[in-house]
């Protein structure tokens, strides 16, 4: 492993010797170790089958680990998750403006009522996103790009600590993506921590603070800075 390695004080979640095994002994992941940091920008890379799922999976508790532990230094409810697929979110008959609604979670009121201020960040977040238009349509029948972009909404307005997110471009145009990734870097700004899967390695260098490289274990873990200088020491 080529890394540059990164200390554990201001971690919020912190992987220790994490490995996991499929059915018939198929290894996903061996000895993992690795740490979130407040306010980071991590980049997860690596081919399909590398393992990206299964550890993201692992992290938000979705996979137990066959080996290993993870501890959390923050809230896990302050952990927001967008997947890949969701088709269970977009395939069920309710509004847009309904499912950003159900991302909520007020942990000192756990009722169905959503506060004043959960709304007014809702709508913000439906204007920052160019989906304002779409608040009283049906989520069913929209786009695949659009249900993406309201799918992030739904993620972020419990107003998380750490959101995770899976290739959260695919199935969006060119102007998506970019307005996606501008609003993605305000709010890391703003102190939210990041932690994406991603092949676009573009947006990487632009906009990722750190890189993790991994093949079933991890191959490189640094700096954004530190792994494009080893990209190019790979390419001359």
């Amino acid at each position: 492993m080529e890394c540059e390695p990164l200390p554990c004080p201001n971690a919020i979640i912190e992987l220790k010797n994490i490995s996991h095994y499929y059915a018939n002994h198929i290894q996903a992941l061996h000895d993992i170790n690795l740490c979130l940091h407040q306010g980071d920008y991590l980049c997860l890379l690596g081919s399909n089958g590398a393992g990206k799922s299964s550890l993201v999976k692992i992290i938000v508790g979705l996979l137990e680990p066959s080996q290993g532990s993870i501890a959390y230094y923050i809230d896990r409810y302050a952990i927001s998750y967008l997947p890949q697929e969701s088709y269970h979110l977009t395939s069920m008959p309710a509004s847009v403006w309904e499912v950003i609604l159900t991302g909520y979670q007020d942990r000192r009121s756990p009722h169905l009522f959503y506060s004043k201020e959960a709304k007014t960040y809702a709508k913000q977040l439906l204007e920052d996103l160019n989906i304002s238009h779409l608040a009283n349509r049906q989520i069913n029948q929209l786009s695949g790009g659009q249900k993406r972009r309201v799918l992030l909404a739904r993620s972020l307005v419990s107003k998380p600590k750490l959101l995770i997110l899976d290739e959260p471009t695919t199935g969006l145009d060119a102007q998506a993506t970019a307005d996606l990734y501008a609003l993605l870097a305000q709010l890391n700004d703003k102190s939210l921590s990041i932690l994406m899967v991603s092949h676009d390695h573009d947006a990487v260098r632009k906009y990722a603070k750190n890189v993790v490289l991994i093949d079933k274990t991890i191959q490189f873990f640094g700096s954004k800075h530190f792994w494009h200088l080893k990209e190019q020491e790979k390419n001359q």
